[in-house]
Formats: structure tokens, C-alpha cells, sequence
């Protein structure tokens, strides 16, 4: 009940103070509109976002599956070229045909026959085994993974199948004479290899119509994992790539629980939307699942992220106003009436200290005047009683004119259209997509409360900044970043990677139209140093180039290599001068800085403000 009180009492003090400032009320409709202009136009600006962003989505996975297209046709032609320069050999028909004439009885052929399927199927990573079929079954096979029994353990009456499917494609003229199958999907005794399986003819130099034996190559779906690989790019998974045969029916997915499900019945009771490519050489189609949710997600958590950053930035601005108007209106206001009501005790000495020329001021001058003018009047009321109610109305009438002054509309709406127009100005600091990593880079680089930052963080960085130049310069270059995760966190000096990033676009690639790049890697030496490798195919430099750099990343006051001159500064003073720079390079191949800094020597001090920031 105290607790009830209090917020009572307190609820009365702030309403009476809003009655008796009528500042205090306009400025609280500023405010209110303000909020809801920007909560509109955030919402508004939501919904444009998230059909931009899905838009572009849409388009990026396009160009995503194509590509991927274009790498399984490629690998998937040349399985489909190694199996077939394998069925045709003749060495291999005519070891096969003798180890069934004999009825497999023979060990020499069999022995001959296990060591060519073995040096056969290494010449290609991803074949896991390969097989000889008949009719009846297996007639021998070589597994690469093999424990005890191989990949058709259980599994002869897939073979006999798979080679009857083989000759009557051969009987029948159809091309492509090859098959292929996903049963088995699983080495039956390595669960984590994933399988698929090509089918040939096996014909040797002999004609099509003595074919009786068939060629099965095992493939490991690694391939395929990898090629899709490309699609996932964070741990929210918007895309996702599968494969499905033609009737729709998926054979491969990350998710192996999905595996012989239908497409339809996935996308249906996942809620996602799907887009599809067909491959060559098989009659499988490449998909890719999009999940416009977790995208709707993402766009409402950075929408309300700006509503709560617009809250705080007006919740600033209220209390810069309010600290503002106290000082440069309430305060002189208040000497005003406090000098008033001295005056109506009588005392027509009192007068204003003026300390500006605003209208507030100019207000206190003509009421220093006033009393000037009163104070001569009351010596002058004495003599003559008209005169002293002449003065007397003089002077009601001159207090009447300085209260209606007080609150001049000149000066209220001149400042309420300030207010308006900072409100307004606030609303333009909305980050467009369209310019989204320019606009990253520049808070990053302009923001001067953090000078210190994370290795993650400056790499996030970098990597945009290079993203901005490969726009830029389109094929002259490509670029990758390595480093260990677990090296995320390690402090760092900000933009300390850019000069030397910079000089390799600018000095060693400019000017080649394709064919260039940038490698960064960054590793842990013994604990103890992190070294930062930039290296690049540019043109290289000399030896007396390479001095002349070190001489003036050095000394450099101004001009050229002043940028990485006051990067080594900056790490010396954050890291001692244990800070090390190595410069190799070769005419015409390219150039290596390396950069070395000391883990231990590392001033933690310097960066403790870091999580506090």
C-alpha cells in the first residue's frame, strides 16, 4: 500500500508539471507521432525487405543449381566414361568368360580376376567396389571397404536383376545402354557410406550380342554431398539440397530419415517451397528446399531489433530535448517569474541578468525596462494622483503584455519544427539491403567507441570488403579465408587487416583481367605467435621495392605505405614490439606478407573494454 502511495503521489507531480508547461505536451504528440511514423514505416519497410530478400534468394539458389549441375554432370560423365572404357576391355571379357566356363573353380582366375577388379577400381576416388554379374547372381567382386562378406551381402538377387535390366536394354537397341540403382543405399557393414550403383555391359571387342556379363561400378555419394554442399551456408538452414528420381521420390538427403519418402508429402509437412533442375546421364532431378519461415524469421528479428534501437535512440533524443529546453527555456523562464514576483512585493529594483539575445531574453530586457519605467513612475506618483493611476495602468498593462510574451508561438513553433525535423532525419538511418555491406563496412570503420575487436569480428570485415572489391573488379581475382575457428576470439586491432589486403589489389593484380588471387590464412605457432599470411599471384616486387616498403612501413609520415605504417604502429602499441613483418616475393609469381604476433605478449588490459563494449 506505501509502494501504491508513492506512484500515486509521483503520478500527480508529473501530471501537475504537464499542466503547468505546455512545452512538455507538444513535445509528447512529437514523440508519439514520431514513434508511430517509424513503427509504420519499419513494417512497412519489413514486408519489401522480405520480398527482396526471398526474391534474391530465389535467384542466388538458382544460379546455386545450376552450378551444382554443371559439377555432377561433370563427375557423373566421367564414372559413366570410366565404366564404359572398363566394360570394353578385352582382357577383362575374356578373364571373366573363362572363370565361368570353368565354373569358378580355378584359383588362378579367380586370383587374376580379384587383382584387376582391384587396380581397375582405383582409378577414380569415389568408387567404392566393383562387381561382375550373371543371371544367377555375383559372379566375383573386389570392395574397397570390404570387412568380411562386401557390399552385396545378401543382396545376389539385385545383381541378377540388375544384369537381365542390362542385356535387354542391349537386346533391345535402347541407349544409353547403361543403368544404374540405389539398392543397396548402405555398405551393409559401414552405415556411414552412402551408395549408388552404375551398370554396364560387358562386352570387350566382342560383338553386343554375346553379352551374358555385366559390370556394376559401387560410387560412394561423397561426391554428391560435397557438390551440394555449397547450397548450406549458415547453422539456420534456409536451402537445403536433395536428390529425387523422376517419380519424385527422394534417394538422397542429409536428413537419411528422408530417404524413399515422397517430395510432395516433405514439402507439404514442412511448409517449405521447392525448386527443381533435372540431371544428365541420370533420371534424377537436383532440389532445393526453401524455407520462406525461417526467412520470415530472420527479417522480423532484425525488424524488431530496429523498433528497440529506435526506442532507445528516441528515448535519447527525449532526454537531450528535455535537458535542452531545461536549460535554454525552462531556466530563463523561471528567472523571469521569479524576478516578477519580487517586483510585486514592491521592490522595483529587481532587474534580469540578460545572457542572450533569443526571444526569452529579449522578453527580460523589456521587462528590465518595464520596471525602469514603473520604478520612475512611482517617484513620479507622488506629485500628481492622475498621474500615479495613469502609471499604475501603465504598469498593469505592461505585466499584462510580458505574461501573454512569455510563451511566444514564434519561438514554440520554430522549435517544435526542429524537433519535427530531427525526428524525421532519425528515420533515414534504415540499413538498405541494396547497399547492405557498404553500409556494414562503414559503421565498422566510423565507429570510434571500439578500436579493439575480436579476430572473428575483423575477419567478418575483411571478408565483406573483399566481397565489395570482387564486385568491383569482377574476374580479376578470387579470394579465400582460412583460419581455426577457436582463433575467433582472439583480440585484435581493428582494420589492421586492410593495407595489406589493399596494396595486393592495387599494386600486385591491377591490371590483369581473370585469372588472380588472394589467400589468407592464419594460424597458431606453438602456442605462442599468430601468424597472418596474405599472399597473392600479382606481379611481385624487387628486392630493392621490398626495402624501400619495410624502410617506409617504418618511417612513413606520409604518402605511400603510410596505411600499413600506422597498422604496425597501432600493433606495437597493443602488442609490443615483438610485432613482426616479413615481406617474400617473386617477379612475376606473386607476394607473401606475413605477420606474426605474440599470443603471450598480448596487453589484455588494452582490451578489456571490448565485452564491456
Amino acid at each position: 500500500m506505501c509502494i501504491v502511495n508513492i506512484l500515486i503521489k509521483q503520478f500527480k507531480k508529473i501530471k501537475n508539471y504537464f499542466q503547468k508547461h505546455l512545452w512538455s505536451k507538444y513535445l509528447l504528440v512529437i514523440i508519439f507521432f514520431g514513434i508511430s511514423i517509424l513503427v509504420i514505416g519499419q513494417f512497412y519497410l519489413k514486408n519489401k525487405y522480405f520480398q527482396y530478400l526471398r526474391d534474391k534468394t530465389y535467384e542466388a539458389e538458382s544460379y546455386i543449381m545450376e552450378a551444382i549441375n554443371v559439377n555432377v554432370s561433370t563427375i557423373s560423365r566421367e564414372l559413366i566414361h570410366i565404366g564404359s572404357d572398363i566394360a570394353v576391355k578385352p582382357d577383362l571379357y575374356y578373364l571373366v568368360n573363362a572363370y565361368m566356363d570353368e565354373g569358378g573353380k580355378t584359383s588362378a582366375n579367380k586370383r587374376r580376376l580379384e587383382e584387376m577388379l582391384y587396380e581397375l577400381s582405383g582409378s577414380y576416388q569415389w568408387i567404392s567396389g566393383m562387381s561382375i554379374a550373371s543371371d544367377d547372381g555375383l559372379v566375383h567382386m573386389y570392395d574397397r571397404n570390404k570387412k568380411k562378406e562386401g557390399i552385396w551381402k545378401d543382396n545376389s538377387d539385385i545383381l541378377a536383376n540388375l544384369n537381365r535390366s542390362v542385356k535387354r536394354a542391349v537386346q533391345n537397341k535402347e541407349i544409353p545402354l547403361y543403368r544404374w540403382s540405389v539398392n543397396p543405399n548402405k555398405h551393409p557393414e559401414w552405415n556411414n557410406i552412402d551408395l549408388f550403383h552404375i551398370v554396364f555391359p560387358l562386352k570387350g571387342d566382342a560383338a553386343l550380342s554375346k553379352v551374358e556379363y555385366s559390370l556394376i561400378l559401387t560410387v560412394e555419394l561423397d561426391w554428391l554431398r560435397n557438390a551440394l554442399g555449397i547450397i548450406y551456408g549458415s547453422d539456420e538452414q534456409i536451402s537445403i539440397g536433395y536428390i529425387t528420381d523422376k517419380e519424385g521420390i527422394i534417394i538422397y538427403h542429409e536428413n537419411e530419415a528422408l530417404v524413399g519418402t515422397t517430395r510432395e508429402n516433405y514439402l507439404l509437412e514442412n511448409d517449405i517451397k521447392n525448386i527443381k533442375s533435372s540431371m544428365m546421364f541420370f533420371d534424377w532431378e537436383i532440389n532445393i528446399a526453401i524455407d520462406e519461415n525461417k526467412l520470415l524469421e530472420k527479417v522480423n528479428a532484425i525488424y524488431w531489433n530496429g523498433i528497440a534501437l529506435y526506442a532507445i535512440l528516441i528515448l535519447a533524443l527525449f532526454i537531450i530535448l528535455l535537458y535542452i529546453i531545461s536549460h535554454s527555456v525552462i531556466r530563463p523562464i523561471s528567472k523571469v517569474l521569479h524576478s516578477i514576483k519580487i517586483v510585486k512585493t514592491g521592490n522595483l529594483q529587481e532587474k534580469i541578468d540578460i545572457k542572450g539575445k533569443n526571444e526569452i531574453w529579449q522578453m527580460a530586457e523589456e521587462f528590465n525596462q518595464m520596471t525602469d519605467v514603473l520604478h520612475r513612475t512611482e517617484r513620479q506618483v507622488e506629485e500628481q494622483h492622475r498621474g500615479r493611476l495613469m502609471a499604475l495602468k501603465k504598469k498593469r498593462l505592461a505585466e499584462s503584455e510580458a505574461l501573454e510574451s512569455q510563451i511566444n508561438a514564434h519561438f514554440i513553433f520554430n522549435t517544435l519544427g526542429v524537433i519535427n525535423y530531427e525526428a524525421i532525419e532519425s528515420g533515414n538511418h534504415i540499413i538498405s539491403e541494396q547497399i547492405k555491406k557498404l553500409s556494414n563496412i562503414l559503421r565498422y570503420t566510423l565507429n570510434q567507441k571500439n578500436q579493439k575487436v575480436f579476430l572473428y569480428q575483423e575477419i567478418a570485415w575483411l571478408e565483406q570488403y573483399l566481397y565489395l572489391q570482387k564486385m568491383r573488379w569482377g574476374d580479376m581475382f578470387d579470394y579465400n579465408i582460412n583460419y581455426p575457428i577457436e582463433l575467433g576470439e582472439y583480440p585484435c586491432c581493428k582494420l589492421m587487416f586492410q593495407p595489406f589486403v589493399e596494396n595486393s589489389i592495387t599494386h600486385g593484380l591491377i591490371g590483369r583481367e581473370s585469372g588472380g588471387w588472394i589467400h589468407i590464412d592464419i594460424i597458431k605457432i606453438n602456442n605462442e605467435t599468430l601468424q597472418i599470411s596474405i599472399k597473392d599471384n600479382g606481379c611481385g616486387m624487387e628486392e630493392s621495392k621490398i626495402s624501400k616498403v619495410k624502410y617506409l612501413s617504418n618511417n612513413a609520415k606520409s604518402g605511400e605505405n603510410i596505411g600499413i605504417a600506422n597498422v604496425l604502429s597501432r600493433l606495437k602499441l597493443y602488442y609490443g614490439e615483438q610485432v613482426d613483418l616479413e615481406i617474400e616475393s617473386e617477379i612475376d609469381v606473386g607476394t607473401n606478407i606475413i605477420l606474426r604476433l605474440p599470443i603471450s605478449g598480448m596487453r589484455s588490459a588494452e582490451f578489456d573494454d571490448i565485452n564491456t563494449n
